[in-house]
C-alpha cells in the first residue's frame, strides 16, 4: 500500500470518531503510540510502521479541547510530556484533556506549570479556545 495512504490512515485512526477508527484504536493502540502486541491484519503493520511519521508531522487544532490529551497530544507545537521531561512510566496515567484546563473559553493553567515553565504557560495562553470540535 502507498506510504502516503498509510500515514493518512494512521492520522485518521487517531483523530476520527468514525466507527472503524474507534475499533482500530481499541485494537491497535491509542493516539499516543501503537500497541506492541501483534494482531493479524492486512493494514495494521503498515499503519504501525508509519505511526511515528503521522504523529510527528501533525498538530491538533484546538477547538473546545475535549478530544485532545493535554499532556500526550501535540496541540502546542511540541508534546508537553517531552517539553517538561515527564518519565515514560507516568504517561499512561496522564488522562486530562485540554478542556480540563479551560473554563468559559479561558485558560486555567495550574500555578505549578506557570511557575516552573513560564514559557510553556505563555505559549498555552496564546492558543484561542472556541466552541468548535477539535
Amino acid at each position: 500500500m502507498n506510504q502516503a495512504v498509510l500515514v493518512k490512515l494512521a492520522w485518521e485512526m487517531c483523530s476520527s470518531n468514525q466507527e472503524w477508527s474507534i475499533l482500530y484504536r481499541h485494537r491497535f493502540g491509542s493516539c499516543n503510540s501503537p500497541t506492541q502486541r501483534y494482531f493479524k491484519s492486512s493494514i495494521g503493520p503498515g499503519i504501525k510502521s508509519n505511526w511515528h511519521t503521522a504523529m510527528s508531522n501533525s498538530i491538533w487544532l484546538v477547538g473546545e479541547g475535549k478530544s485532545i490529551n493535554f499532556w500526550l497530544d501535540n496541540w502546542l507545537g511540541t508534546i508537553l510530556v517531552d517539553s517538561i521531561n515527564i518519565p515514560d512510566e507516568v504517561h499512561p496515567s496522564l488522562l486530562a484533556k485540554v478542556a480540563d484546563f479551560t473554563h468559559h473559553y479561558k485558560w486555567t493553567i495550574p500555578k505549578l506549570i506557570h511557575d516552573l515553565f513560564p514559557q510553556i504557560a505563555s505559549n498555552i495562553t496564546i492558543i484561542f479556545i472556541t466552541n468548535k470540535k477539535d
